[in-house]
Formats: structure tokens, sequence, C-alpha cells
């Protein structure tokens, strides 16, 4: 099954390279492939789909397709996330992902057409079949017709697998068929590579998937596990408005216990909102070489801040973005400090190397680095407190200045004074 699976990877892989071969060229030329190209190229072609009918509950033939279909969407995820990906069609007719499904008189043409959904789980059940990989039916409650919709996945959480009844999600899925439903609405079938669990939380709502955080290890540094999670994060928070980030972060400190509950508790932390003043003491740019993250992200670099905050004894909190505010420095130790403010997602208690200061070079000798922990939290651009403190520093000078000029005028009346009181006397004597 392993070697199956890294065989589909590298199907995938091939096919996103044609993908981008065929995106250089002008669509008046090729069409160009699509979802469907995928497909058959996996060997699910169009007598596959020819298999389904709307008038009747999943037989073990179509059952058959859905399994074939969301194992290859699950080993290539990122088909329904490339941008104007043309999906299924005709010749001269390729639609792009939509975000309402057909009604069940369309059904037919639409097979094979993706669709981004999002909705409530009401139930979710294994398929039985210990000859095939793992397969879940997952049904959803929608705002809009059709009211359930009936989800294959080839991966799901444990969160959703054990406790998702209630729990919001969304998805990028593949339109197959529409099944009688317990009341007079048919519910449409569609297959995914997975289930994006999205809570009701300021994080949830901007649409992360809290499913890729399973697999994250606090105490650690940053493993391929974190990947994902680290890097839609980074692109999330990068489009969000701050305004909203400062709302969401003020509404919820009343039950944040502050920077000790990280670590403490980080596993029931990850995901929150949180909001630190203080120093930064180390800014640096961070070059990001898969060319794959540069074109989700729409960037080559992140920035990396170290954050000592008042009360923090100066352990810092790492703060990941993907923007500094304009002309903020980079720098480090020991001369380096600004006074920033810093609103973002905790994602994990990381653990790093830092290079020693010198009395710990002395006390450990041959040792350069040390092991250091620290909160990371990710977020969007830092705010930069440099204009408050122009401000405050103009102010002291100007004050400081008047009070030079006033201590120079009492020095020069003093003086004149006492020149006046001498010119006084001598004349007073001389008449004496």
């Amino acid at each position: 099954m392993r070697n199956a699976r890294r065989l589909s990877e590298l199907d995938c892989r091939w096919f996103l390279l044609a993908l981008g071969l065929m995106a250089g060229v002008s669509r008046a030329d090729t069409a160009g492939p699509g979802l469907l190209d995928y497909l058959r190229a996996c060997g699910i072609g169009d007598d596959a789909f020819a298999r389904f009918a709307d008038d009747r509950q999943i037989a073990a033939e179509e059952l058959d397709v859905i399994r074939r279909i969301a194992v290859r969407l699950r080993d290539c995820p990122e088909l329904g996330r490339i941008a104007n990906l043309p999906i299924v069609g005709k010749a001269g007719n390729l639609p792009h992902v939509g975000e309402k499904l057909p009604s069940a008189a369309e059904a037919k043409s639409q097979r094979g057409r993706m669709f981004q959904l999002q909705g409530s789980v009401v139930s979710v059940e294994p398929v039985e079949d210990p000859n095939s990989e793992p397969l879940w039916r997952c049904t959803l409650a929608m705002t809009e017709s059709p009211r359930r919709v009936v989800v294959y996945v080839a991966d799901l959480t444990e969160k959703l697998r054990t406790h998702g009844a209630g729990q919001h999600v969304a998805l990028d899925g593949v339109f197959a068929k529409y099944v009688p439903g317990a009341t007079a609405e048919p519910m449409a079938v569609v297959v995914a590579p997975r289930l994006e669990h999205r809570p009701d939380s300021p994080l949830g709502n901007l649409g992360m998937d809290f499913g890729l955080f399973e697999g994250i290890r606090d105490g650690a540094p940053m493993t391929a596990a974190d990947h994902d999670a680290f890097y839609r994060l980074l692109r999330l928070t990068r489009k969000a408005d701050s305004a909203r980030f400062d709302h969401d972060a003020e509404r919820l400190d009343e039950s944040f216990a502050g920077l000790p509950a990280l670590f403490r508790d980080p596993a029931s932390q990850r995901g929150r909102l949180v909001k630190v003043s203080g120093m930064a003491r180390r800014v640096v740019r961070v070059p990001i070489d898969d060319p794959a993250v540069v074109s989700r992200l729409g960037a080559d670099h992140y920035f990396e801040i170290d954050v000592v905050a008042e009360g923090s004894q100066g352990n810092p909190l790492v703060f990941c973005t993907s923007d500094l505010p304009v002309d903020m420095p980079l720098g480090g130790p020991p001369s380096y400090g600004e006074s920033v403010e810093v609103t973002g997602f905790f994602l994990k208690n990381w653990q790093y190397r830092t290079a020693l200061s010198e009395g710990e070079k002395a006390a450990n000798p041959g040792s350069f680095q040390a092991l250091q922990a620290a909160p990371l939290v990710i977020g969007a651009a830092p705010l930069w407190k440099r204009a408050v403190a122009e401000k405050k520093n103009t102010t002291a000078s100007a004050v400081a200045g008047l009070l030079v000029l006033v201590m120079i005028g009492v020095c020069l009346l003093l003086w004149h004074l006492r020149q006046t009181d001498q010119e006084f006397s001598r004349q007073v004597f001389a008449r004496e």
C-alpha cells in the first residue's frame, strides 16, 4: 500500500509539472490539462463516470469508482487549489471550481466537476472493506439546496472521526451523483481529498484547517509535520485585515491567561489569537527555497522576530510574519532594540538553537549554541512604535532645550544684576 501511494504521488507530481508547462501556452492554442485528464491518467476515465445513476443509492460499482477517486485526490490534494485550473468540460467549455452544486436535472452533465463547499457535520461512518484503503462517508448539513450532501473522503482527522458531529468543515469536492434522501429532496454525493476542520473561532473563520495541527509536537524543532500548518498560517495572516485581528484579540483578552499559559498547556492553546507588546531584540529575513510554497504564499521569504515582553523574564516570543513595516531595520543582539506590538496565532512551543553569550561560552567551553524554547506565533506585520518613540524624543529634546535657554537667561539676568549692583556701589563710594 505504501508503494502504491508513493507511485500515485509521483503521478501527481508529473501531472502538475505538465500543468505548469501548459500554463505557458495560450488558451487559444490549447485547453490545457484538467482534473479529468489527471483521473484518466490514473485509469478513471469517462466509462467510470458513466456508471453513476441518480435514481438509486450507491451501488457496488459506483462505490468502487468513488474509492478510486478519493484515493487519487488524497494523494494529489493540490489539484483543487491551483489558480484557474480548468476542471472538466468539452473542448471550448472549461468551467472553473464552482461554489454551488448543480441541480438534479443538471447532474449528468456536471459529473467530475469540482466544487468548493462548506457545511456542518451531521454524521461520520467508515465504509468497511478489509481489502481496500480506508474510506469514510460523511453527511453534511448545508445552508442552501441541497440541504444534505454526502462526502466520501480517504483522509479524515482523528478529531472529525471521533467528535465530528456539529463541527464546521470546508472542502473541494468532485461531484458524482444524486441519491434519494430521507425527505423529498435528493442528496448530492461528492468525493473530496479531505475535510478541512474550521471551528467557529477567529482562526477558523479566517479559513484555517485545524486538522493541520494534528501531529505537531511541542518542545521540539520545526518538523515536516509542522510544515503545512506553518505556511497556511503565514498565507492566511498575510491577507487578513489587521483591524479584525485587533478587535478579536481585545475580545479574547479576558479568557487569556498570558504567555505562561502557552508554556503550561500548549496543545489547548493551539490556534489561539494573542496580542503582545514588547521589545524586538532580533529581526531576520528567512528565505523560502520550496517553489510550491513560494507559489502558494506569494512571497519567497518571511521574517522572524524575537520579542521580549514585559514580565517575560527575558524569555522571547518568536513571531513570524510575511511583511515588516516600511523602513523597519533588520538586526540582532546586542545593540538591536525596537518597540513593537504583535498580534497573531499561536502554533507551538518551538525549540531552536541560539548563540551563547560570552559568559555562557566561558562556562561551557567548546559550546557556541544552546537550545532555546519559545512560543511560536504567526501573524500580520507588527505595529512598529518608532513614530511614538520619535515624538517622545522630539518633545523631550524641545523641553530640554527650553530649560537650557531659561537657565542661560537666568544666568545672564543674574550677571546683569550683579554688574548693576557693582556700578551702583562704585557711584555711592565716589560720592562719599
